[in-house]
């Protein structure tokens, strides 16, 4: 990659972060290296953090391929897409790696993850099963194929934040795969050191609160090529057209939506089913505890015992 003379620094990044080594450094005369350890460093953040600031600030210039590549893959996520260099250079620095081989299981149907993962190299099954119980094996019949994800693509996307949201799901390496990912515990104090970050954390949770966070992975895509006006509108007129189509097929029976989705709308229905029942029941609970006992044996609320309460609260 190059040469280095007096005064350079080099080995920073794997102190630094929480990556591997990106060169291998080699001395081609008689050499003198003073070096610092992990431990070094460790109370260089702790007690100097302005000198630490330098040394990843140093980072966020390197032309590293691997570097650039990174940024593009935290910049495809639409909420973090608009962070400004200094927390991209800061989520770039708690990147984690881990390598996966060819049909190993990354995450599985009901698995809990606490860290945001990216996809650097290798490709990602997703698939879906309409078989919830573990007892049941899992087969080519009860399991389909639902999107491949491409270097670059980052799942876990909204349920890194939870601690319940479970995975719909299964992510298998379709390829041998290496995979980043920051926890959420990095990722929080992060937030706390940036407003920027935080904002985006509060329209994670309102993502939440919509359910609309059970696609939870984005496929990476190059960066937008600068179109004119005139090819968007084709575009979006071609866009229209084929959905139009596909609308007036659906209605009359003639097509219809892929099985795997199926399978995932299924899994939303009954979660959502589920989670109006917990909401009746939390909303009953409450009502008790304010009006003293106006719960039945099957839970729900005796209205007119609550209204005889609230009247006498009134006359109080």
């Amino acid at each position: 990659m190059g040469d280095s003379n007096n005064k350079r620094i080099f080995g920073e990044i794997a102190l630094l972060t929480k990556l591997k080594r990106t060169a291998t450094v080699q001395s081609d005369d008689y050499t003198n290296c003073a070096y610092l350890n992990k431990e070094d460093v460790e109370q260089i953040q702790l007690n100097f953090p302005h000198i630490a600031k330098q040394f990843k600030d140093k980072i966020k210039e390197y032309k590293d391929e691997k570097m650039n590549f990174r940024k593009l893959m935290i910049r495809n996520i639409h909420y973090l897409r608009e962070l400004n260099d200094n927390i991209i250079n800061e989520i770039i620095c708690h990147l984690e790696v881990k390598r996966y081989a060819e049909g190993s299981i990354i995450l599985k149907n009901g698995d809990v993850s606490n860290k945001l993962m990216f996809l650097r190299s290798g490709e990602i099954d997703i698939k879906v099963t309409n078989q919830v119980s573990q007892d049941v094996e899992i087969t080519e019949d009860n399991e389909l194929l639902f999107d491949v994800l491409n270097t670059g693509s980052c799942f876990c996307a909204y349920s890194f934040i939870c601690d319940d949201a479970q995975q719909l799901q299964k992510f298998v390496a379709k390829t041998n795969c290496i995979v980043e990912s920051i926890s959420r515990e990095d990722f929080f104090n992060i937030a706390k050191r940036y407003y920027q970050l935080a904002d985006k954390l509060d329209f994670i949770r309102e993502k939440f609160e919509e359910d609309e966070t059970d696609f939870d992975f984005f496929r990476y895509k190059q960066p937008n090529r600068i179109f004119t006006d005139e090819v968007k509108n084709l575009i979006r007129k071609k866009f229209r057209v084929a959905l139009t189509k596909f609308i007036k097929k659906y209605r009359k029976g003639e097509a219809d939506i892929p099985p795997a989705l199926k399978i995932l709308k299924e899994f939303q229905q009954d979660r959502a089913e589920k989670q109006q029942e917990i909401n009746r029941l939390r909303n009953a609970y409450a009502m008790s505890m304010l009006m003293g006992e106006g719960i039945n044996q099957q839970g729900d609320v005796d209205e007119t015992d609550a209204k005889k309460r609230v009247n006498n609260s009134d006359r109080i």
